[in-house]
């Protein structure tokens, strides 16, 4: 599941609530895992943590230039890429 826009944890619960309710089934603290799962995938350098807002971190999925495990290519991320993120994420820590 790529993130082609920018999306809160909610946003993205939701999204995998709707495809495959079992995931979270019996997770006491679905939120919390997942977004857990999103940092990890922002060490890796596969998701962008673009910033906060009143409903949580926003995630973005990376441009990268490899192929999954599976042999598909990646999800292209929208116009906003790592470098433009950075600079857009910067630009507002600058105005506030």
């Amino acid at each position: 599941m790529g993130l082609s826009q920018p999306a809160t944890t909610r946003q993205l619960y939701e999204r995998i609530e709707q495809q495959d309710p079992s995931l979270f089934a019996r997770n006491k603290h679905p939120m919390e895992s997942l977004a857990v799962v999103l940092k990890r995938l922002v060490s890796y350098g596969d998701v962008l943590d673009i910033g906060g807002a009143g409903d949580g971190r926003i995630w973005l999925w990376a441009e990268v230039d490899r192929k999954n495990t599976c042999g598909d290519e990646p999800p292209s991320s929208s116009a906003l890429g790592r470098s433009e993120a950075r600079k857009e994420l910067s630009a507002a820590g600058a105005e506030a």
